[in-house]
């Protein structure tokens, strides 16, 4: 029989305010402080012990299940469930003991869209995934989740340039196949060419394996209702292995939000376990995609639609344009918002860039950057040192540590303000979007005086053509300031898209 992959993708964006460091009470989060408390009880603590009904012992979906987690969600578990990520580790030993690999890969920093940033942050957002990635489960990893499964080639290459053996994308990102390096390239038939993995070679001239999940059970799962009942799953997942060819070098895989699984859908993480156990009973292997890998390494090579990503029909267009890929809102609403905020964030990414590059304070200074993830991953007992090492090893001039330290906050704060989650949804007066400003206003402070009054009025202009649907009295500009005001203080901010009642109001 083929073999069974479900990949679960856990996400949620960075929530908190740059100047505490705590999370700001989220009112749509009701009855919970704020939409990652409320995703925890729902999702994440759940998923890893699922009593079922009848059957007597309790499951733990993680080690079944293929995964990646978030790494600024992961620093924000540590604090608050610290047992989790201990069960996440184990359930990543397990997996390695059962299969040879483990179910956990790695994952982009701060979920940014790859695709739209230079290279110098493609190389640092996967830098400090894998960086993070060691540090919580004690291994290197061997495939990398795009945040969106958002992908072009320069983002392929600086993956394998990294050693990442493979990554996951979406069916609709496969363009066309070919059998053998001197095979003719044949234009895919979707379905009948997502059972096998692929070999890509960067214009770059680097290898990376690329597996593409099933669409329409991963549509049914995370849009549908397949995820209210287990039988249901397990039969519609049975029917799809052995409605394939069967040669035993096959797999099905499907690849959906882990908040499937009990936070869009109630019952979600039940129904999975029930799935696992009625499968394994029936003697279906469920595998990960790095164990498939060993066994069955890529003979067929693969071309892409890119930049393609899963959530949007348009390439990568939901995160720069009003390209009419939206979450709800109301027929006369448009997303023309999304250009002004980013050419905003990028304006002043640039700005912030030249500042950092230009203060002599680092013998390379993105290669600074790359390593203050170690810095940053140091535990308080450990963190003298490691600012040490770091100062030895990258700064010239030791009695600036001060100004270092500010420049490279300054750097992760620019980081943070490319998060996905700024542009997907309908209106910029949402979290989402006001998070974003709220890094880019950090980072403002990070940088030195002088260069901050002379970049931040650029960076203005260009936002100032940002209009929200719901308060099209305020421009972006207004927008950034009241975003600034009320974080600083704490009070509540003049206008807040808080009135989003339901599950969409978690990020995607």
């Amino acid at each position: 029989m083929n073999q069974l992959i479900v990949h679960g993708h856990f996400y949620q964006p960075p929530r908190e305010n740059p100047w505490t460091g705590e999370i700001d009470d989220e009112l749509s989060a009701a009855p919970y402080p704020n939409w990652n408390a409320r995703i925890l009880a729902e999702c994440y603590a759940p998923n890893h012990a699922v009593a079922l009904a009848g059957i007597h012992e309790v499951v733990d979906n993680y080690r079944t299940l293929s995964f990646d987690f978030g790494p600024t969600l992961l620093d924000w578990l540590a604090k608050v469930a610290p047992d989790l990520i201990d069960s996440l580790r184990e359930a990543d030993v397990a997996s390695r003991a059962r299969l040879g690999h483990g179910n956990a890969i790695a994952h982009g920093y701060n979920h940014a869209i790859l695709p739209l940033l230079p290279l110098r942050h493609k190389r640092t957002q996967v830098r400090w995934g894998l960086a993070h990635f060691r540090h919580v489960f004690g291994r290197d990893s061997e495939g990398f989740w795009l945040p969106e499964a958002a992908a072009d080639d320069e983002t392929l290459n600086v993956l394998a340039e990294e050693g990442i053996r493979f990554t996951v994308l979406s069916p609709g990102q496969l363009f066309a196949v070919r059998s053998s390096p001197t095979a003719p390239w044949r234009k895919t038939i979707m379905g009948a060419d997502l059972d096998q993995p692929y070999r890509y070679w960067t214009r770059g001239n680097r290898e990376i394996a690329i597996c593409f999940y099933d669409g329409s059970v991963a549509n049914d799962m995370a849009f549908g209702s397949l995820l209210d009942d287990g039988e249901a799953l397990a039969k519609r997942l049975h029917l799809e292995l052995t409605g394939r060819k069967q040669d035993g070098a096959r797999f099905f895989s499907v690849a959906t939000d882990g908040e499937s699984f009990g936070h869009h859908h109630r019952h979600g993480a039940e129904a999975l376990a029930l799935a696992f156990t009625r499968l394994q009973s029936e003697g279906v292997r469920i595998t990960n995609f790095a164990a498939f890998l060993a066994d069955h390494p890529p003979q067929a090579e693969a071309l892409l639609h890119e930049p393609g990503s899963w959530s949007c029909a348009h390439g990568v267009e939901r995160w720069r344009n009003h390209c009419g890929d939206t979450t709800g809102g109301e027929a006369s609403w448009t997303q023309s918002w999304r250009r002004p905020l980013f050419d905003a964030i990028h304006v002043l990414d640039d700005g912030l860039a030249l500042v950092f590059e230009r203060s002599n304070q680092f013998k390379d200074p993105w290669a600074a950057r790359d390593a203050y993830i170690d810095v940053l991953l140091a535990t308080e007992e450990s963190k003298p040192g490691a600012r040490q090492a770091f100062l030895s090893a990258h700064a010239p001039d030791a009695t600036q540590a001060e100004r270092v330290w500010a420049l490279l906050e300054m750097q992760r704060h620019t980081m943070l303000m490319f998060a996905s989650c700024g542009w997907f949804f309908d209106d910029p007066a949402r979290l989402e979007t006001r998070q974003v400003l709220r890094y880019a206003a950090r980072a403002l402070e990070f940088c030195p005086e002088a260069d901050s009054k002379r970049i931040q009025p650029v960076f203005l202009q260009h936002l100032k053509p940002l209009r929200s649907n719901k308060h099209p009295e305020m421009d972006g500009a207004m927008l950034f300031e009241d975003v600034v005001t009320s974080s600083r203080s704490g009070q509540p901010a003049r206008i807040l898209y808080e009135d989003m009642k339901d599950k969409e109001t978690s990020a995607t």
